[in-house]
């Protein structure tokens, strides 16, 4: 979970005026005490040192697109690299420890292109489920058509195929889990209400 959030709070950073390029891909640049506070604004208390394991868990995390026969056909990290200037600035306490992370390929593709999407990033940060955060991106990004009147579909099978979910035995379980996020983006007005159908 941690490292999600650690994600979305290093392009929030990139947004609001750290955005840098390193040679031709975008990243970021930043010290650590500064995405610590980014997170703390959202109500994710996090140490130096779990910050620090976040950031090498995404740089060392491999995403894999497939097509539907199952041939992959693009694989990189999540960050293509993590930097700290010096061994005594990865020790020190994060107030001046400057870092930077160079994003994956594809968010490079995505802000050349113009075909980022743009979501409420507080709403999402505050969400306590995971299943509310990768629902409210996914809609953000997919269901471009949203109005009063439409309403948004979405399989159990698929939440738990894409948002990495666990599959427990009995489906009762998923669905138990899936109900506490759906109410809770009712409770923050991201979704008016839904319906469950078997």
């Amino acid at each position: 979970i941690i490292e999600e959030l650690v994600e979305d709070a290093l392009r929030k950073l990139a947004v609001d005026g750290h955005g840098i390029f390193l040679d031709d891909q975008a990243g970021v640049k930043f010290t650590l005490y500064e995405l610590q506070q980014e997170l703390a604004k959202t109500g994710h208390t996090y140490s130096l040192d779990q910050i620090k394991k976040a950031l090498m868990v995404c740089v060392g995390t491999t995403i894999h697109l497939t097509t539907a026969s199952g041939e992959t056909v693009f694989s990189d990290h999540l960050f293509e690299t993590v930097g700290l200037n010096t061994r005594e600035d990865w020790k020190g306490q994060g107030k001046k420890t400057k870092a930077f992370v160079r994003f994956n390929s594809l968010v490079t593709k995505s802000i050349k292109e113009g075909s980022w999407r743009q979501y409420n990033y507080e709403i999402s940060m505050r969400f306590k489920f995971v299943v509310s955060r990768q629902l409210n991106k996914r809609m953000s990004h997919n269901f471009t058509q949203a109005n009063l009147a439409a309403s948004y579909t979405i399989s159990l099978s698929t939440m738990l195929r894409d948002f990495g979910l666990t599959t427990y035995t009995y489906i009762r379980d998923n669905l138990r889990h899936v109900t506490k996020a759906l109410d809770e983006m009712v409770e923050k007005h991201v979704i008016r209400g839904y319906d469950i159908k078997n």
